[in-house]
């Protein structure tokens, strides 16, 4: 998994189009976590070249923790939607979030320019941790995530066709909430190829398989955030099994 921009392993917050409003992405580039890093420079770069050299299989996919500041409503990395996914987005705002759309293009052939080619991507990592913004990350709704695949969708499937683009990139207990409750039939889209998901809600396994929806939170009035993972098997029988789609632990 290669982090677009920062994640919330960086050494400090960060991405790759810094500054104010950049809607042609012109100054997008590759970069990394150190203070005085230049643009095109990412020491991710050269482990990246020297495990595909060790391991020609070894599929990769990137996923964003946060997009530019200037392209959130919070106006900084942490926490913060996309600006222009809104429902009520008005046309100046809808073009940020196409830019951000076309960013993902961009990131892909900035690593092909390196000779770095991707087997994936994920449209966001953890989309219901921004809500709390405690580090550099987007909060994105499951309606916003349905307007962005409409949007990343036909960039990518135009531009690298064999790109898998997946879904949810969250919690076991919210797979259901978010893919079906909330999801404006997401997993109908024809964009849509795989469901990743995150097993920290099973709690080193020892909940994955229960039979509840949930367990109950571990203080009498916190979120219920323990176990569901019976909705891996749930959403893979009902909707993954047969479709020609997947399911792929990512974290």
């Amino acid at each position: 998994r290669v982090p677009f921009g920062g994640c919330d392993f960086s050494r400090q917050g960060y991405e790759l189009d810094d500054g104010e409003a950049d809607l042609d992405l012109k100054r997008m580039c590759l970069r990394d976590d150190r203070v005085d890093a230049r643009c095109g420079e990412d020491a991710k770069l050269p482990l990246i070249k020297e495990a595909r050299s060790k391991a020609s299989r070894l599929k990769l996919f990137f996923s964003p923790w946060s997009a530019p500041a200037w392209m959130k409503t919070s106006g900084k990395l942490k926490g913060g939607h996309i600006r222009g996914l809104d429902t009520a987005a008005n046309a100046s705002e809808k073009r940020v979030a196409q830019a951000w759309a076309r960013s993902f293009v961009k990131f892909a052939d900035l690593m092909a320019d390196e000779g770095i080619e991707f087997w994936g991507l994920t449209l966001q990592n953890e989309p219901e941790s921004g809500r709390i913004g405690s580090f550099n990350q987007n909060y994105v709704t499951s309606d916003e995530e349905r307007k962005l695949l409409d949007m990343v969708g036909p960039l990518m499937r135009k531009r690298y066709p064999d790109i898998k683009i997946m879904v949810h990139d969250d919690q076991v207990f919210s797979l259901k909430t978010r893919l079906l409750g909330e999801g404006n039939d997401i997993l109908k889209s024809e964009f849509v190829d795989g469901i990743a998901y995150h097993w920290y809600g099973s709690l080193m396994a020892t909940v994955e398989n229960t039979s509840a929806e949930y367990i109950e939170a571990p203080l009498p009035l916190g979120p219920k955030i323990i176990g569901g993972g019976v909705q891996v098997k749930e959403i893979f029988d009902a909707h993954i099994t047969g479709k020609g789609k997947f399911m792929l632990a990512t974290e």
